[in-house]
């Protein structure tokens, strides 16, 4: 292996790091996040993620921002979803500003995850900053 990150939607490379970039992940990755950011400054109101809405659990991707057929590179760089024991989520604000909800079938293979929100004035930090939104899926490889 070469160190160098890659992106792929189905076999397609999209996007390319070179390995100087990331000197302290040059092998492997120990966490993986999916999900979405949404940040602005501190006078103004966060802004929405994805459109705007709030994921919900139904299964219809029309709501928020979604990805699905997530998959990460094992150690012998096969492709392979997720392991559910090793995922969690994490999230720095309140879910009345971003949500995300998540499904995993490991009798299926598949997986999908839900992500958004309407953002709005109080979703501004305790400090007064907003400096940053994230809602993650975070996979876990150690």
């Amino acid at each position: 292996m070469t160190g160098h990150w890659w992106l792929s939607i189905e076999k397609e490379a999209i996007g390319y790091w070179p390995n100087v970039l990331f000197t302290n992940m040059r092998h492997y990755a120990l966490d993986v996040k999916f999900g979405g950011v949404a940040g602005a400054l501190h006078e103004g109101p966060s802004p929405p993620m994805g459109n705007g809405h709030f994921p919900t659990e139904d299964n219809d991707f029309t709501n928020a921002g979604f990805m699905t057929e997530m998959k990460v590179f094992n150690e012998t760089g096969d492709p392979v979803y997720f392991d559910l024991t090793r995922t969690g989520t994490e999230q720095d604000q309140s879910k009345n500003c971003y949500n995300l909800t998540y499904y995993f079938s490991e009798q299926q293979n598949y997986n999908y995850i839900e992500y958004g929100g309407p953002g709005g004035s109080s979703c501004i930090s305790d400090s007064g900053q907003l400096v940053g939104i994230l809602v993650n899926l975070l996979y876990n490889s150690t």
